[in-house]
């Protein structure tokens, strides 16, 4: 596309804003990926999910009503997987409510514990 858009004054007009969409969207993208890496993310999610999972498993009551959520999360995500991975903004969408359903989860067992 670059070739195309620099041997023509047109096409240059004409693209312009769409590649520098897709050039955008790629170095925000690398950034991410460096970002999430850097801040050992996957770990840190890991962590809260196994605390969400002990204070589940704490009181029959909660493990009846919260015990399967992390399971049910990963059964859609890998259903989802068949149909394309979605755009960007809805994986950010459910990352934010996925994170704030754990979050949740352990302000009630640091409720609970205290």
């Amino acid at each position: 596309m670059l070739e195309d858009m620099l041997a023509s004054d047109k096409v240059r007009i004409q693209y312009s804003s769409k590649y520098s969409g897709s050039s955008n969207y790629w170095k925000f993208s690398i950034g991410q990926s460096q970002g999430l890496k850097r801040l050992k993310i996957k770990e840190k999610k890991q962590k809260l999910e196994d605390m969400f999972r002990e204070w589940t498993d704490v009181d029959p009551v909660r493990k009846q009503k919260y015990g399967e959520a992390l399971d049910l999360i990963k059964t859609s995500i890998e259903a989802k997987k068949e149909y394309g991975s979605g755009s960007f903004k809805t994986r950010i969408l459910f990352q934010y409510l996925f994170i704030g359903f754990i979050k949740e989860g352990i302000q009630l067992c640091l409720i609970n514990n205290n």
